[in-house]
């Protein structure tokens, strides 16, 4: 979502949990920061976008280890 994407640029925190980066150790992870992790299934929800776990697990078998390292 361009809105996460923006505010990360802009050193805000994430509001929906759609940006994500592989760590060093090649894992998926959610880009940091991340507003209010444990009411994200929500905000999602009310966006019509699928809960944060099944979400990272698309993200999974998509993109199978081409997303960045996060520096």
């Amino acid at each position: 979502m361009l809105l996460d994407r923006v505010h990360l640029a802009q050193g805000k925190h994430q509001r929906y949990g759609t940006q994500f980066v592989r760590n060093e150790d090649g894992e998926l992870v959610l880009q940091e920061p991340v507003e209010d992790l444990a009411s994200i299934d929500a905000r999602r929800a009310q966006m019509d976008l699928m809960p944060l776990g099944i979400y990272q697990c698309v993200l999974r078998a998509t993109y199978e280890g081409n997303l960045p390292v996060d520096q």
